[in-house]
């Protein structure tokens, strides 16, 4: 059984991080954004995301830990307000 994430493509649209919060947010597991980042910067790419069709996103969610996914849906939380 998944769980439901909650984090669609329409919400990670525009969406921005600190350099801080890619540095927390680190790599994306699996292969949906390519070989990891090199010299502390993370392979996440919000641009990239945009352009992935259905199957390659929900592979993309599924390749994302617990603490990312968290993170997703609380910069979405506190960007509505």
């Amino acid at each position: 059984m998944y769980a439901r994430t909650g984090i669609t493509q329409d919400s990670l649209k525009g969406m921005q991080f600190t350099p801080e919060q890619m540095k927390l947010f680190g790599q994306v597991g699996g292969n949906t954004l390519g070989a990891p980042g090199s010299n502390g910067f993370t392979n996440l790419d919000f641009d990239a995301i945009q352009n992935m069709n259905r199957d390659q996103f929900n592979q993309f969610k599924y390749d994302l830990t617990r603490p990312q996914k968290n993170m997703l849906r609380e910069y979405n939380a506190f960007s509505l307000y």
